[in-house]
């Protein structure tokens, strides 16, 4: 994973990920990347899986009117006239993030190894408040 930060679009995969969706003709993307982190409980989620998600996430939560301060600006252009989402893919956003939370995730495992966990887990249950 090439991340230089603990925001949620810090990573190469998230932008990556950005980058797909603004090319995409609906916004299937969204629930795919948090269908993928939002797997039975034993299921792995790999590292760019929960990174997709959690850009996923942002979108969702910019979507409802709670954006991250750093949302890139492509995603800003992106969600310029898309709907509120429904309670269905909120609820399924933020299942997937406390998935990313939990001892079956790479993320979790690969913050776990820096002096950062702390503040990472921060930044992913803020913006599961901001799902709320």
């Amino acid at each position: 994973m090439g991340a230089w930060g603990l925001g949620p679009f810090d990573n190469d995969d998230a932008l990556d990920f950005i980058g797909d969706l603004v090319e995409a003709d609906d916004d299937s993307m969204l629930a795919d990347a948090l269908a993928t982190a939002s797997v039975d409980e034993d299921e792995y989620i790999e590292a760019p899986d929960g990174c997709n998600a959690i850009a996923a996430a942002e979108v969702v939560a910019a979507a409802n009117g709670k954006p991250v301060k750093k949302l890139p600006d492509a995603a800003r252009k992106w969600l310029k006239g898309k709907p509120k989402p429904d309670a269905k893919l909120l609820g399924q956003a933020r299942k997937a993030m406390k998935r990313i939370l939990g001892k079956e995730s790479e993320l979790q495992q690969l913050w776990e190894e820096s002096d950062n966990l702390d503040a990472w887990k921060d930044v992913v249950e803020e913006l599961i408040q901001r799902l709320s």
